[in-house]
């Protein structure tokens, strides 16, 4: 609406508003597609964190434990007969010493059900578990660097205090990485 003396100026404001929406275009285009970028790498971010955790949890599949302490046969037999148990087995820390040639070692009786637990672990290489009181089970680095090479078969010479003589290797392991 136009008063009498006012001049219409409703061309010119529409000219106006039309050059401005075209000079801002490019500053327009520019904010959606920052918009859209921002959206994409938040959407990104997310699939790739819950990616990385289904493959950790993956990974852990059937590795499950659960360790007790001070448990008697009988308990071990008893938990073995549970259907919650896939696996139960035994793992007893003997001792740890230091050598008279440098090393540290670990001395740890394992049963047949834990070494099999405790494949996530460590790699079993080849050979077969221990049945022996001389048998034993060492690192592929121990072997490499203080059982001169030995295959599986072989005697090795343990040097500690508690565990002195000689042991046949009837299988060996790399740490898993």
């Amino acid at each position: 609406m136009t008063w009498p003396f006012e001049n219409d100026t409703s061309a010119i404001t529409k000219k106006l508003a039309k050059k401005s929406l075209q000079s801002e275009k490019r500053r327009n285009l520019m904010v959606v597609i920052a918009v859209a970028l921002a959206a994409f790498l938040i959407c990104f971010t997310g699939i790739v964190s819950t990616s990385l955790t289904q493959m950790q949890r993956n990974q852990v599949v059937d590795t499950y434990e659960a360790v007790w302490l001070g448990v008697e046969e009988n308990d071990i037999e008893t938990l073995k007969g549970l259907p919650e148990f896939e696996r139960v087995g035994g793992y007893y820390m003997l001792g740890e010493e230091l050598s008279e040639q440098g090393y540290h070692a670990s001395y740890v009786y394992c049963d047949t059900q834990m070494m099999e637990i405790t494949k996530a672990q460590m790699e079993l290489l080849e050979g077969r578990v221990p049945e022996k009181a001389n048998e034993i089970v060492v690192s592929k680095y121990f072997l490499s660097t203080y059982g001169n090479n030995a295959k599986i078969g072989d005697t090795v010479t343990l040097d500690t205090e508690s565990f002195h003589g000689d042991y046949v290797v009837t299988r060996h392991y790399e740490q898993c990485k």
